[in-house]
């Protein structure tokens, strides 16, 4: 989604049934929302809220999803930072979620009562009643229905990669740390970043390169030139210690008249910047960044890879063999890290090693890894099944949440 694109509001919500469901996907990045029965999601926008001030009124402004430029000149964003209703993984900042909703449902220009959320069924902090991030994370259906015991779930995803890849790029850069925002750092990741196969291997080869570079740099002219230079430097402070030495032998109280004077300190030179100091250039982060989804460990989390958690998942399904082995011939790889040049081979490797020897195993990654969980929600909220596993607001009164826990929804359209 480009930079500064808004959605425009919707116009034809007199056309749709009153009965008619909306389906929000309620994603940490992007924010989805639209009709059941419909291909594709009419509203889409960066899941943010920005409050900056009006710079000649001193009015405080909400702005939901994307800006636009040309319009923030007027505002005062200095002290108004970029905010998110998520917190790690699960909506804790409900003020702003609300504004998110209330800027989706003016932009789809509906009132309708119906609503499918899509949510997270495996969380660990559950205060928001299923409104939480869908992370990457093993999930198990048998027979149409989801078996809960045999679910894992992981606190990395793509958001932990983007903020990985600004944090290195901040120190790497300190003086450019101002301009490598979170935004950019987004677009850096999907143009450049990929999953290596084996990542000591990649990264001896990159070592290796940047070696291989260093000595090229050494034998060319311009290398020649510096260390030509940097010779000649050290031979005249060498004459000139020599210098000094067979004065202080000949008279004792020889004193260099140069030393002997006061000097004023000359100012620092101020060296003109070049087109390299606004050149940044992405290394080894290319493929580190995304190795925290199988090395959780590199940014302090203390959970095992993506890799792994199949693995559990599969021991914690009491089932024999046979259904495993059913279950490892259709893996689903579905969310925004699949679409990272590599993923699927990695991953496809590192469950390999958990699973016997030359035992069946394949890996398909979805059409439209982003749309497909609010294409799933739509075609299950437009099917005639779905008015027996909606919940009312007296339902919700009267059993609390624990109603959601005990309920087993069954997936058979």
């Amino acid at each position: 989604m480009p930079s500064g694109y808004r959605p425009d509001r919707e116009t034809d919500f007199a056309g749709f049934p009153s009965t008619t469901p909306i389906v929000i996907d309620n994603g940490a990045s992007t924010f989805r929302i639209g009709w059941a029965g419909e291909a594709e999601p009419r509203v889409a926008f960066r899941n943010i809220v920005q409050r900056p001030r009006h710079r000649s009124s001193g009015e405080t402004v909400t702005v939901v999803g994307d800006t636009d430029p040309a319009l923030m000149k007027y505002f005062d964003c200095t002290r108004s930072a970029i905010r998110s209703p998520f917190d790690d993984d699960v909506v804790y900042q409900f003020e702003y979620m609300e504004y998110i909703l209330d800027f989706g449902f003016d932009r789809l220009g509906a009132t309708s009562e119906l609503l499918a959320l899509t949510m997270c069924l495996v969380t660990s902090t559950i205060r928001n009643l299923g409104i939480v991030e869908k992370m990457d994370w093993p999930f198990r259906f048998l027979k149409g229905e989801p078996v809960l015991g045999a679910c894992c779930r992981t606190n990395v995803g793509g958001f932990h990669i983007t903020d990985f890849l600004r944090q290195l790029l901040s120190l790497k850069y300190p003086y450019h740390s101002a301009s490598i925002t979170w935004e950019k750092a987004e677009e850096l990741k999907k143009e450049h970043c990929y999953v290596a196969l084996d990542y000591m291997s990649e990264l001896q080869i990159f070592k290796l390169k940047e070696k291989k570079k260093q000595i090229l740099l050494k034998t060319t002219t311009e290398g020649r030139m510096r260390a030509k230079q940097r010779r000649a430097e050290e031979e005249a402070l060498r004459e000139k210690q020599e210098e000094e030495r067979l004065h202080w032998d000949m008279d004792p109280t020889f004193v260099n008249k140069a030393e002997a004077v006061q000097q004023t300190p000359e100012p620092p030179k101020v060296r003109t910047l070049t087109a390299e100091d606004y050149r940044i250039s992405i290394g080894i982060e290319r493929f580190r960044c995304p190795e925290i989804l199988f090395q959780p460990g590199m940014i302090g989390i203390d959970q095992a890879g993506i890799d792994e958690m199949v693995s559990i998942s599969l021991r914690r399904l009491m089932e024999d063999e046979a259904v495993k082995e059913r279950l490892c011939q259709s893996i689903l790889v579905t969310g925004g890290c699949s679409l990272i040049p590599g993923m699927i081979p990695r991953l496809e490797s590192g469950i390999r090693q958990f699973r016997p020897y030359l035992s069946t195993l394949k890996l398909v990654r979805a059409a439209d890894p982003l749309i497909d969980a609010w294409r799933g929600a739509a075609a299950f909220a437009a099917s005639s099944k779905f008015g027996r596993h909606t919940f009312s607001l007296a339902d919700y009164r009267e059993h609390g949440e624990n109603l959601f826990h005990r309920y087993n929804i069954v997936y058979s359209l």
